[in-house]
């Protein structure tokens, strides 16, 4: 399918602004809910939970419409619903602790509906144009993981929450315009999708059955509760929003440089020793700033881990694009492969998130360290099955 230049620039800056906005639910709305509950992780670890459990039953509801035409109405059904998150945010205000069920419930069926689509719409890029598009996307997201949290930090801190709010939602009111500026394809209707004989596939095949515990150890690990527990320890530290933005725009340049020292100097034979090293030197950095929470064991546990997170991310989704044009799954079931890859993260962030949800009932040390262990047990898992993935596919 040939991609016009209009649809092409609508991907890349929906693709932009859906970043933005993360930067903004990841760290500023996880503040927000502990400033409002007296730094209790229990209602950002309830939010994740609605969410992750309604994108998993949303992917799975609509599945096969996705091989139906006009597809456009789900993505902008998923636009719609992100304008309703934030408008929920704007209602109740202080009050929203108590419904974070609520806004997780909305921010699931959102990101459900969006990302089933969106995925595909990008999957449909010609191979001579994704590089660029790639290139530019990554361009535009170190630009504005540097920025965007300064700005937000400064305004959480010098005008409020609510003034966050506001440009929030001139970036979604903009996403919706574009939704409508996309002029969608009509695509020959094709068979619903056939989820019970590519699970057969992947029981015979092991590389692709491979490629989904990697994404669900992602799910388990840096796409999963890392990132929550992460904000909660450097405001346990740091307290305010503007040192929350100062710290994450300070380590985006790190995963930005770890990105480059990939990209220019980082050879394919090394991959397995750069997961083993940076996983394991992850878990050191955690086991640090856990036994000794301070200013140096937070800004250390960052470091290594923005690049650990980098580098698996770069090698897992490199490793996913070369599963993806096996004959097996290119030619029948490539809409199967991406949505049940995008189920096993959630899975994972399922599970994640529900041992996060421990954590606020740990009422002494010997607990947390337990449950901080699983998150250890989960890192080791991902290396392991990395390892093996990258085995297969050298």
């Amino acid at each position: 399918m040939k991609l016009s230049k209009r649809n092409y620039n609508c991907l890349l800056l929906m693709r932009v602004l859906k970043q933005t906005i993360n930067i903004f639910t990841d760290s500023f709305l996880v503040l927000y809910f502990l400033q409002l509950s007296n730094n209790n992780i229990l209602p950002v670890g309830i939010f994740n939970l609605f969410k992750y459990t309604m994108i998993i039953i949303t992917m799975f509801t609509i599945r096969n419409l996705l091989k139906k035409s006009k597809r456009i109405f789900l993505l902008r059904i998923g636009v719609f619903l992100n304008f309703v998150f934030f408008f929920l945010l704007f209602i109740f205000k202080e009050k929203i602790i108590n419904y974070a069920w609520l806004l997780g419930f909305v921010g699931g069926l959102e990101e459900g509906f969006y990302f089933s689509v969106f995925n595909i719409y990008e999957s449909k890029i010609p191979k001579d144009n994704f590089a660029k598009y790639s290139g530019i996307y990554t361009a535009l997201n170190s630009l504005i993981a540097v920025l965007i949290p300064i700005i937000f930090g400064s305004v959480m801190s010098f005008s409020g929450f609510d003034k966050c709010l506001i440009i929030i939602f001139i970036f979604v009111f903009i996403k919706i315009i574009i939704s409508f500026i996309y002029k969608d394809v009509n695509i020959p209707k094709e068979d619903k999708m056939n989820l019970k004989k590519y699970i057969s596939i992947l029981k015979s095949n092991k590389n692709v059955l491979l490629s989904h515990f990697v994404s669900f150890s992602n799910g388990l690990t840096y796409s999963g509760a890392f990132s929550s527990l992460v904000t909660v320890y450097i405001i346990k530290v740091f307290k305010t929003g503007f040192s929350l933005g100062v710290l994450t725009s300070v380590f985006a340049l790190v995963t930005s440089f770890a990105s480059f020292i990939f990209a220019h100097l980082i050879k394919r034979k090394q991959y397995i020793f750069l997961i083993k090293t940076s996983n394991f030197l992850t878990i050191i950095a955690l086991i640090y700033m856990i036994l000794d929470c301070n200013i140096y064991s937070i800004i250390f546990f960052n470091f290594i881990q923005s690049f650990a997170k980098t580098y698996a991310s770069l090698i897992n989704e490199g490793n996913t694009m070369i599963v993806s044009n096996y004959d097996i799954v290119k030619k029948e079931y490539k809409e199967e492969y991406f949505l049940t890859h995008e189920l096993f993260i959630y899975f994972g962030r399922l599970i994640s998130y529900t041992v996060f949800c421990l954590l606020a009932f740990a009422n002494n040390t010997l607990y947390v360290n337990v449950i901080m262990v699983v998150f250890i047990i989960f890192i080791i898992y991902r290396s392991i099955v990395s390892i093996l993935l990258q085995r297969k596919n050298d």
